[in-house]
């Protein structure tokens, strides 16, 4: 997810290659999900998750994107790579987290729909091509997104 940092900036980035959904502008729910177009010009849709949060996703089935952004709010492939799920995969992605904090990504960008290896083999070579394209342009965003309440009291009393 974003930071909550970037949960308050009022710009959402647009570029060839990489923009929010569409479909879920003016929702609060466009910082969420992204799209990417590979070198291919196939789209590939991803979920937004902040480097530093444990998975919530399968990495065994994912393709998995560092994106750094720059002060303009553009988004930029650090690098793609599908977690090692023979090696472990938490011991896995603790290592692509790091080299992701290097590389100054603060955001994974996960494909999950790539329903094979063969499939995940090719996503992430199509996206790794894609990596040099430079941003186009940085548009405001329509209304700041959406940002989750914090559990009530009660509830966090019933959840410990």
């Amino acid at each position: 997810m974003a930071s909550a940092s970037d949960l308050v900036s009022n710009r959402v980035a647009v570029t060839e290659s990489s923009r929010p959904l569409a479909a879920l502008s003016q929702t609060g729910l466009e910082r969420l999900f992204h799209s990417w177009r590979g070198a291919s010009g196939h789209r590939y849709i991803c979920s937004v998750y902040d480097v530093d949060q444990p998975p919530a996703f399968d990495c065994s089935r994912a393709v998995v994107i560092a994106v750094r952004r720059n002060a303009a709010g553009e988004a930029s492939i650090a690098f793609v790579f599908q977690p090692d799920a023979q090696d472990g995969v938490q011991d896995s992605l603790g290592l692509w987290t790091l080299r992701a904090r290097q590389c100054g990504a603060r955001e994974w960008h996960v494909h999950l729909l790539a329903a094979s290896a063969e499939e995940r083999k090719l996503a992430t070579r199509d996206l790794s091509s894609s990596a040099r394209r430079e941003p186009v342009k940085t548009i405001p965003a329509s209304r700041p997104p959406f940002v989750p309440p914090l559990p009530s009291p009660t509830l966090q009393r019933l959840a410990s």
